[in-house]
């Protein structure tokens, strides 16, 4: 049998999500032989553990305690705790988290917010490798560039996912849209994605408007600069 050397991790600063870094005296108290539940020395631990959770959690309760779970079980702890029948609840959808939000207060009584860019039904974009993959697969000779806004199909993918998924469910949908004025290219842009319009046309840019910026940078730190001396003078 294969002998290997006792367990030495190296020290680590961990600053993310979690895993984070233990702190000493629960490395310490983990060291320690362990003892059955129902021991008395157990109960004495199990009430010291529960007088200071009462603290921390400012309550009476005198069965106070956690539950081990996932960070997708916490999510849901503090949802369902926090929202009431007919609460309202706007969950920007920027990534896999705004998602998970999204699908836990579905089975709560609260409505959801889904902040979509166009009025228009845009789940079925394709981007234009997607367009190539079809053409070589069907041999479809249609145009799939004519059905909406090329940069909503290429960078909205997760949420034409979600979009789907929302659609498919049984729900009362409130059309909740403002349409956005084309007073410089930013807002051209915008308008062009509500309207899922892939018309290609010149639009004149006035010498002062900095509303669409590009910047070219050597590093990822250094574009974590240029977007905070950005926000500094919004």
């Amino acid at each position: 049998m294969q002998s290997f050397s006792p367990l030495s991790p190296p020290p680590r600063l961990l600053m993310g999500p979690g895993p984070i870094n233990c702190y000493p005296r629960v490395l310490s108290a983990m060291a320690t032989q362990l003892v059955g539940q129902y021991d008395p020395v157990m109960t004495g631990y199990m009430n010291e553990v529960m007088a200071l959770y009462r603290d921390v959690f400012n309550t009476k309760n005198q069965q106070t305690f956690l539950v081990d779970g996932t960070s997708r079980a916490g999510i849901e702890a503090v949802l369902v705790s926090a929202i009431e029948p007919g609460d309202k609840v706007l969950i920007p959808i920027f990534g896999r988290f705004g998602h998970l939000l999204a699908e836990i207060a579905e089975f709560t009584e609260v409505s959801i917010y889904f902040l979509s860019p166009s009025e228009g039904y845009w789940g079925d974009l394709l981007n234009q490798k997607s367009q190539a993959k079809q053409r070589l697969l069907f041999d479809d000779e249609d145009d799939f560039t004519d059905n909406g806004h090329p940069l909503l199909a290429s960078l909205g993918k997760l949420g034409q996912t979600f979009f789907e998924q929302l659609q498919a469910i049984p729900h009362e949908a409130e059309m909740l849209y403002l349409q956005p004025q084309a007073n410089d290219i930013l807002s051209q842009l915008k308008q062009d994605i509500y309207q899922l319009d892939n018309a290609d046309e010149l639009v004149t840019v006035a010498s002062d408007d900095d509303s669409v910026q590009i910047h070219s940078c050597h590093s990822a730190m250094r574009e974590a600069e240029v977007l905070h001396l950005s926000l500094i003078h919004i």
